[in-house]
């Protein structure tokens, strides 16, 4: 592992939680009934990402024109305190992006809760994208196999999977 590798662990914990922020990978089915859910329920801000710029979760949302924008929106976010963020209305954004974005989107700050509504171990993909793992022909990632020999990767994935808020489920099956 090298020292990036480390840098990018450090990193990433020493990230705050923003609290009241929820993170929805995908705008399909599940998405669209995790905005209907935050809806009924005003929860503070909530972010739906999806590569489909059409997906049924993106309707009845504010589209935030591009990532830049998005990274205006979490520092604000990120400043207030929760009790303000929960007096503010309910907002529900939307950002077309695939999750090649994730990294930059969690630089800002680790939501409180991330929803994972696509067909993939975001955990996996995450810690794929930051060892910086080659894709083939643009495949999601499923699975991301560690050698139980590899004591020192392994390690990491525990120690960068530990990272995550305690609603985050993620770690290793061993085989």
């Amino acid at each position: 592992m090298t020292m990036v590798s480390s840098n990018r662990k450090e990193n990433l914990i020493s990230l705050p939680v923003i609290e009241g922020y929820y993170l929805v990978l995908g705008g399909g089915k599940i998405g669209t009934s995790f905005k209907e859910y935050a809806k009924k329920h005003r929860l503070p801000f909530v972010l739906i990402i999806d590569y489909d710029r059409n997906a049924p979760a993106s309707s009845s949302t504010e589209i935030i024109k591009d990532i830049n924008s998005l990274g205006k929106i979490l520092e604000n976010i990120s400043k207030l305190p929760k009790s303000q963020i929960e007096k503010e209305n309910s907002e529900i954004c939307f950002l077309c992006t695939g999750l090649e974005s994730f990294p930059y989107i969690l630089s800002f700050g680790i939501p409180e809760y991330i929803v994972p509504a696509i067909p993939c171990h975001v955990a996996a993909y995450t810690v794929k994208n930051y060892l910086n793992y080659v894709y083939k022909d643009g495949q999601v990632v499923s699975e991301l196999s560690i050698s139980s020999e590899d004591e020192h990767l392994l390690q990491f994935f525990e120690d960068f999977t530990g990272s995550f808020p305690e609603n985050i489920v993620a770690g290793i099956h061993h085989m």
